[in-house]
């Protein structure tokens, strides 16, 4: 017999690029699916079921090649790799006949794969070692093969036309059928393997990330408690002296509250809202400390839309006051400088700074892991302690 179906010459070679092609389709596949988000139908297709898809569409695009070339393939010559689609209809019932007994048969090449992936590769090679792999995946080519070649061998397209075998012949124990057997489970072994590498991955990754996630979301839970309890506090010694600045301060605190538990959690937001929570925090510090601040709030933002990670710079802030204005017996000092441009934001803090411990305290080292996790490499930080007076300069790079 000729070949009757195109590009089988090399009958091992191309089943075993079959189905390397095939499991490199399906990692692309279980990309699309964690990307495409709106995509539901495709997100709930598991692997091993893309697998049969591709292969059923397959089988159902050979089957309307043979029906289109229903003369010559039944003559037994080559056919050409053409669809007609009026004769798919005409012939419906031998289309799908040979759609059905060529799908079963590339289920038979799906086995060994499905063997290999899910019993030998798990079972054996990782838990027993190569000699015990080689062993099982020997035992399942000459156990299985022969039952398989037989089913397929009394399929009527096959009884018509030896072509679903490899062999293509009559002979159920032909080596090419093995050797088929046996390319498709070596040549799966990569595939399999980089496919679990890529799943480790990706679950490592996303084990990390949502870590990070953890590690901001307590971070960020760590800012403002000294603050918003002194506040409250003071809150309610106006309220005792019924003084007229405690709607102010309530309305005050409600808006710094707000923005903490509702923009706090985002992962980003403008630039130009990050620094009216700061105005609006070193106002509601000047009602509830009662000092003379020498205050100096300059800022330049050329480009409003850059965002930043929220309660970022309030930690600077929160510094300055923390361990200087308030400990502060004498007139204490704060000047802030921002400025902005397309890419990059520049932040001073320069505050009077009283010696009472250690400055390296929770909000600092706060501030120092927020940056190495949200800008590595994209910031500059200096902190310099000096004279009584506390610098800080912070540079980001910004979107």
């Amino acid at each position: 017999n000729g070949n009757l179906i195109p590009f089988q010459e090399e009958l091992l070679a191309l089943t075993s690029l079959y189905y390397v092609l095939i499991g490199l389709g399906i990692k692309l596949f279980e990309y699309a699916k964690s990307k495409i988000k709106w995509f539901n139908l495709i997100r709930k297709v598991s692997l091993d079921k893309a697998f049969i898809i591709i292969l059923f569409l397959i089988a159902g695009l050979i089957a309307s090649m043979i029906v289109s070339n229903k003369e010559d393939f039944f003559s037994h010559q080559t056919i050409s790799v053409t669809t007609d689609f009026k004769l798919v209809i005409r012939y419906f019932p031998l289309f799908l006949a040979i759609w059905l007994q060529l799908f079963l048969t590339y289920i038979a090449g799906y086995f060994f794969y499905y063997a290999n992936a899910h019993f030998l590769i798990p079972k054996l090679l990782r838990q027993r070692g190569i000699l015990y792999y080689i062993m099982g995946a020997l035992g399942t080519i000459f156990i299985f093969y022969p039952l398989i070649g037989f089913i397929i061998y009394n399929f009527p397209l096959h009884q018509e036309i030896p072509v679903l075998l490899p062999s293509e012949n009559y002979d159920v124990l032909d080596p090419k059928n093995s050797a088929v057997a046996f390319g498709i489970i070596i040549i799966s072994l990569p595939v399999t393997l980089a496919i679990e590498w890529f799943k480790q991955n990706n679950n490592i990754v996303n084990l990390e990330k949502q870590q990070i996630k953890t590690e901001l979301d307590l971070l960020k839970q760590q800012i403002n408690p000294h603050f918003f309890f002194n506040t409250l506090n003071n809150l309610y010694a106006l309220s005792l002296t019924k003084s007229s600045k405690t709607p102010e301060v309530i309305m005050q605190l409600s808006e710094l509250m707000r923005y903490v538990i509702y923009k706090g959690k985002e992962a980003s937001v403008p630039l130009n809202e990050e620094v009216k929570y700061i105005e609006d925090y070193i106002n509601l510090q000047q009602l509830r400390i009662h000092k003379t601040i020498d205050l100096l709030f300059t800022k330049e933002l050329k480009s409003p839309d850059l965002h930043i990670s929220p309660l970022m710079l309030i930690i600077l802030v929160e510094n300055a006051f923390k361990h200087g204005i308030e400990p502060s017996e004498q007139k204490s000092k704060l000047h802030i400088e921002i400025k902005s441009d397309g890419h990059q934001m520049y932040f001073k803090c320069i505050n009077s700074y009283e010696n009472i411990g250690d400055t390296e305290g929770i909000g600092l080292n706060n501030l120092k892991r927020r940056l190495q996790i949200l800008y590595p490499d994209c910031h500059e930080l200096s902190l310099v302690n000096e004279d009584n007076t506390f610098t800080a300069n912070l540079k980001l790079a910004l979107k």
